[in-house]
């Protein structure tokens, strides 16, 4: 909405219209269609993969500090 915008600053040209907006998910050498929605994307599958990349990232860091 416009208020929303405001709030946050966001120019109109920074929103996209959902219905021009395609969404994949890559694993396993296969890419697959994501619906977008006015309200966004299917969560669960992106927290899947970001929760992946946290815990490699976590990892690593932590590595670091061992003897």
């Amino acid at each position: 909405t416009l208020a929303m915008r405001e709030k946050y600053e966001y120019e109109e040209t920074e929103v996209l219209d959902h219905n021009r907006v395609g969404a994949y998910l890559f694993k396993n050498h296969t890419a697959t269609a994501i619906e977008v929605t006015a309200a966004g994307m299917e969560a669960a599958t992106i927290h899947e993969e970001i929760n992946k990349l946290n815990n490699a990232s976590n990892d690593i860091y932590w590595t670091l500090f061992e003897d």
